[in-house]
């Protein structure tokens, strides 16, 4: 049994450009190693990363460099993206329902393809 106690974001070169501590070790094959629920990841420069299927809800993105990065999939319900640069990120099927995108940069297209609601502020 492998015990773990980070999970890391990796850029598409590989290169681990986060890694989020967990509170306690955990077996490797028990957990997620995309849930980074609550994070705080503001002002970040996340550019270019791999948060395919991530799940994010509740992450605090305020500021974050997310140009270029693969959110496909990613479960962003809640995150505070106030301020993020979102320009070239691919979100399709992006979970932005409850999000704050206030002051973000994106494209229009985001809204095309993104899962969104009443709640989502942008």
């Amino acid at each position: 049994m492998s015990m773990i106690n980070k999970i890391d974001i990796k850029n598409i070169y590989g290169e681990i450009i986060y890694s989020h501590k967990l509170s306690v070790p955990v077996e490797e094959s028990s957990i997620n190693s995309k849930d980074l629920r609550g994070a705080d990841l503001r002002g970040f420069d996340l550019r270019s990363s791999d948060l395919r299927g991530f799940d994010l809800r509740g992450a605090k993105l305020c500021g974050a460099k997310l140009c270029g990065a693969d959110l496909i999939d990613a479960d962003l319900r809640g995150a505070d993206l106030i301020d993020a640069d979102l320009i070239y990120a691919h979100m399709i099927r992006t979970n932005l329902i409850g999000s704050n995108l206030n002051g973000a940069n994106y494209t229009k297209e985001l809204k095309k393809y993104c899962i969104t609601d009443e709640t989502t502020i942008f």
